[in-house]
């Protein structure tokens, strides 16, 4: 393929802007001499090695659109018709296999007659058959139109943009602390209802005095902000571990890669990974990995990590799992690996950096809660795009998971295919969320080392502030521990983006058949609410975590603590077995407070 200007080719586009999320035409006209036997052939565009979107395409009638892949299964760019004077013409959509992941083109054939103006509209608006076009609004996107004539061929690529939808809301962004004194980023951003911005204002704000502020801007509150008069021991950090896709591009030398700018610039994200498929399963897939490790050392500083990582899709039986390295130079992993325990986790144990592993969606992609390794796998994806995994009662819930012995801590993605590192308007199932992590210094290295110690909670989007504790004689353990108990006061504390309306203290016993029980349940009904309670002893191993619900509808779970107990020595009346299972009516010293 060689790039040849457009009035040159003879190539013209009828119109090369169009708006997001609608059903369009693409004309496009070849104003060249065609013989029986030329073709001219379209490429659909390619967005990270996947063709178009991938909740694009003739979803609401693909059935009478055509043409289509071999199989029936993936219509083109919606209705192609081709038009010439005086010439018969053969439309075909070829592909090298009906998944979004190969390559798929307009094959338009000369069968009889003379050709001198061909016209092709791809996309045709009436009967719903127009050319999807994705939520995202990109600047500019290939499409390649290629002129078979004879033996030669000349390409001319053709840039289209999308444009943004019109103005849909506010929102604005502060980091999760800040110092007494000191400058802190303020990111205030106009959106349109798919998440693409319109306008983004930065300023800075400086807080007197220490505690928990939201700030005022534009008629919208901040995420909430904890303020102190010294640095945290750990900080919270918040970002998107799990996208796909997008859009990069090499624009004379310089590498622009239009998602990290997007979680960095616009959501003013810490820490983003574009999680690509392992191969062979990508187009153009080693080019690929060679850009994400290339945006991966580009995009990370002191003030936002670019992660790099993919996803080995294990299938029903296994389930998928993100691989998450501690440096920009790891390789991408095959899809061969049959298994977690015997292909993945020695494929990673094999490398020469730390590696962390974490399943995503297992209430819906697949799960194997029969293998258990806390050093390569310490959390799951409990929410994304696909929906919540914490539900106990979908089949590989991770409650399940952890009434099977599994020691998870908990962090939310989005799961998004777009390449819209942390944007909650996208919506598949469910809007996407977001993974807390708290860590010292903004570090990949801090990061792996927080997901291994399970020092992580889980959102669906909200940048809310959550803590959980257990106290077992007097000694404090943080969310994610590991510790011998008897008699365990469990603290929390919220602090919401909006009204904080319930907060359950949730729990799993290892063994168990019920995969999840209240233990206690409080109503704030404000911004920022704390309690605690005590879970007395009992004879088994408990996963404990706090639950938290907005009036809004967001929502929150905090990684787990893991009580270990041994039976309590025998009692009058009921007896020890008795005791625990009337555990939920033998609370004591509940308390909450507004």
């Amino acid at each position: 393929m060689w790039w040849i200007p457009l009035a040159q080719a003879g190539v013209t586009v009828e119109a090369d802007v169009f708006p997001v999320h609608e059903k369009v035409s693409v004309v496009v006209t070849v104003d060249e001499v065609l013989y029986p036997g030329d073709a001219v052939v379209i490429d659909e565009p390619l967005f990270h090695g996947m063709r178009w979107a991938k909740w694009g395409y003739l979803q609401t009638n693909p059935q009478g659109c055509t043409p289509r892949s071999e199989d029936g299964d993936v219509a083109s760019v919606g209705l192609v018709r081709a038009r010439a004077d005086g010439a018969e013409l053969q439309v075909t959509h070829t592909v090298n296999g009906p998944g979004i992941h190969e390559a798929g083109a307009v094959d338009v054939e000369v069968i009889s007659g003379l050709v001198e103006e061909l016209v092709i509209e791809l996309g045709v608006v009436a009967d719903d058959c127009g050319w999807q076009t994705a939520d995202r609004a990109f600047e500019h996107i290939e499409l390649p139109v290629t002129v078979h004539s004879g033996t030669t061929q000349e390409t001319t690529v053709a840039l289209l943009a999308f444009e943004p939808a019109d103005y849909a809301s506010t929102v604005a962004f502060v980091p999760a602390q800040g110092l007494v004194g000191e400058e802190v980023r303020l990111v205030t951003v106009d959106l349109d209802a798919w998440g693409n911005a319109l306008d983004v204002d930065e300023d800075v704000v400086v807080f007197d005095q220490p505690g928990v502020f939201r700030v005022q801007t534009s008629g919208v509150r901040s995420n909430p902000i904890r303020v102190t008069a010294e640095p945290l021991e750990a900080g919270v950090y918040f970002g998107d571990l799990h996208t796909h896709h997008g859009e990069s591009w090499d624009d004379d030398g310089v590498w622009i890669d239009a998602n990290h700018a997007y979680a960095r610039d616009v959501l003013a994200l810490d820490f983003g990974c574009e999680s690509v498929k392992g191969y062979p399963h990508e187009l153009e897939y080693e080019d690929l990995w060679e850009g994400q490790k290339k945006s991966c050392l580009e995009y990370t500083d002191d003030d936002y990590l670019a992660v790099l990582g993919f996803e080995w899709m294990g299938g029903s039986t296994e389930g998928h799992h993100n691989v998450y390295y501690e440096t920009c130079d790891g390789p991408l992993g095959p899809m061969d690996m049959e298994t977690v325990a015997e292909g993945l986790w020695p494929f990673v144990e094999g490398l020469d950096q730390d590696v962390v592993t974490v399943p995503h969606a297992p209430s819906f992609t697949g799960y194997n809660w029969d293998v258990a390794d806390e050093q390569l796998r310490p959390v799951a994806e409990v929410y994304s795009e696909w929906g919540s995994s914490m539900e106990p009662v979908r089949n590989g819930s991770v409650p399940q998971g952890l009434a099977l012995g599994q020691r998870l801590g908990f962090i939310a993605s989005s799961d998004n295919h777009d390449g819209w590192i942390g944007n909650q308007l996208a919506v598949k199932n469910a809007p996407g969320g977001l993974a807390a992590i708290r860590m010292p210094q903004l570090t990949t290295t801090n990061l792996l080392t927080s997901l291994h110690e399970r020092s992580t909670y889980a959102t669906t989007g909200a940048r809310m502030l959550l803590d959980m504790t257990a106290v077992e004689a007097g000694v404090e353990h943080d969310m994610g521990s590991v510790l011998t108990a008897r008699e365990t006061e469990i603290r929390w504390e919220a602090h919401g983006t909006s009204t904080v309306t319930g907060v359950r203290l949730l729990a799993a016993r290892e063994g168990a058949r019920e995969l999840e029980f209240e233990l206690a349940s409080w109503a704030p009904e404000t911004l920022d609410a704390s309690g605690s309670a005590w879970v007395p002893w009992g004879p088994d191993t408990l996963a404990v975590w706090v639950e938290v619900t907005q009036d809004d509808g967001e929502m929150g779970w905090t990684s787990p603590v893991f009580l270990e107990r041994e039976a309590p020595p025998p009692t009058t009346g009921c007896g020890s077995r008795g005791a625990w299972i009337l555990l939920p009516l033998l609370l004591v010293a509940v308390r909450w407070r507004r």
